[in-house]
C-alpha cells in the first residue's frame, strides 16, 4: 500500500526545485486553476480511467491507465474521501530547465481527508498546443506528519 503510494507520488510530482531557478513568468490566467479543479472532482468521485484519459502525455507516459487506477483506488482508501478543499496557491513558469519547452503552472490546495486529516495537493499543469491546460502530475503531501524512523545501531563487533 504505502509502495503504491510512493510509486504515484514520485512519479507523478514535477521537480519543484526547478521553479526557483530565473525563467520567464508567465501570466497567471484562471483556465490552468478551472483545469485543475475539473480534474480533481474526476479523482474525488473514484473516474480514474477517465482522469488518466485527461492528463497531458508525461502523465500517462510516466503511469499506465491500470497502474493509476489500482493506486489511486489504494490511496483514496487509505486517505479517504475529501472533506474540504480550498486553493491555496500557485507557481507560473515558461521553460523551466529540465522540462519540455512550454508553459506550466504548479497549484496547491489545501485539502482535508476524512481518514487522514489534512493535507496538500499538488497539481501541476501545462499548457498543451492547443491552449488547454492538463494535468502533467499529481501528489498528496499530509500536513503534520511526522515519519519516525527506528534508530539503527552499528554492530561494532
Amino acid at each position: 500500500m504505502r509502495a503504491a503510494m510512493l510509486i504515484i507520488c514520485a512519479s507523478l510530482s514535477l521537480n519543484l526545485n526547478c521553479f526557483a531557478a530565473p525563467q520567464a513568468i508567465v501570466k497567471p490566467t484562471s483556465e490552468g486553476k478551472g483545469a485543475a479543479i475539473k480534474w480533481l472532482a474526476l479523482v474525488d468521485e473514484g473516474d480514474y480511467g477517465k482522469s488518466w484519459e485527461s492528463a497531458a502525455k508525461p502523465f500517462q507516459s510516466s503511469i499506465s491507465r491500470a497502474g493509476w487506477i489500482v493506486g489511486m483506488t489504494k490511496a483514496r482508501r487509505f486517505y479517504g474521501t475529501v472533506l474540504s478543499r480550498k486553493f491555496a496557491n500557485s507557481t507560473y513558469a515558461a521553460n523551466p530547465p529540465g522540462f519540455a519547452p512550454g508553459e506550466y503552472e504548479i497549484l496547491r490546495f489545501e485539502v482535508n481527508f476524512r481518514a487522514r486529516g489534512a493535507a496538500i495537493e499538488t497539481v501541476s499543469m501545462e499548457l498543451q498546443s492547443n491552449g488547454k491546460w492538463l494535468v502533467a502530475g499529481y501528489h498528496i503531501s499530509l500536513r503534520n506528519h511526522i515519519r519516525v524512523r527506528p534508530l539503527e545501531f552499528l554492530d561494532h563487533r
